[in-house]
């Protein structure tokens, strides 16, 4: 769902991008909040006076020697942001924009009035090349009490990209909206 930044959207808007990508989606989708989800080693410059999150995170999903995979904190401060922040324009990015931000932006769209199934579907034409960190959304999954189905749908939709490793980079801002559909 590449968007034009420019044209605006619904409140309650959710989209994701890439490193690369953040400082143009930041000039011309101009989100109200930005989530940046990044390995630790990384320096995330400091935002005007827009709520910026900073989570800090190797874009693992199994523990690794030297490399911090997310833990369940990392969902739950996502989750006091974004409810907190729940009308603004929300614009997450990571390196790539292939797996820590399309995983928060999934959970997002739910905490926005989105399906699990719905979220997800908004993502198909990216089934390819998006590989949504599954550990952040088994955490997920479990502070929603969606029961696992977050995390087997998220596996079933994205299982070429999982099987590929793809070490691809997203080129496009991504915009997940809430439809009056989706409840």
């Amino acid at each position: 769902m590449p968007t034009d930044p420019v044209s605006g959207a619904a409140s309650g808007a959710v989209a994701f991008c890439s490193l690369a990508a953040a400082p143009s989606a930041i000039k011309t989708w101009r989100p109200d909040a930005v989530v940046s989800a990044f390995s630790p080693r990384w320096r995330v410059a400091t935002l005007d006076d827009r709520p910026h999150l900073r989570l800090a995170f190797h874009d693992v999903e199994r523990p690794r020697a030297a490399r911090q995979p997310p833990r369940a904190e990392h969902i739950e401060a996502f989750v006091k942001f974004v409810e907190g922040k729940r009308h603004d324009r929300l614009l997450i990015h990571c390196r790539c924009g292939v797996s820590r931000a399309p995983a928060l932006a999934i959970v997002a769209a739910i905490l926005r009035g989105a399906t699990p199934r719905a979220a997800l579907e908004r993502l198909a034409p990216f089934a390819s090349l998006l590989r949504p960190n599954r550990l952040l959304l088994a955490f997920a999954d479990r502070q929603l009490g969606l029961g696992g189905s977050l995390a087997a749908e998220t596996t079933a939709a994205f299982a070429p990209a999982y099987a590929a490793h793809l070490g691809a980079e997203l080129s496009a801002v991504v915009e997940l909206s809430p439809q009056a559909s989706d409840g």
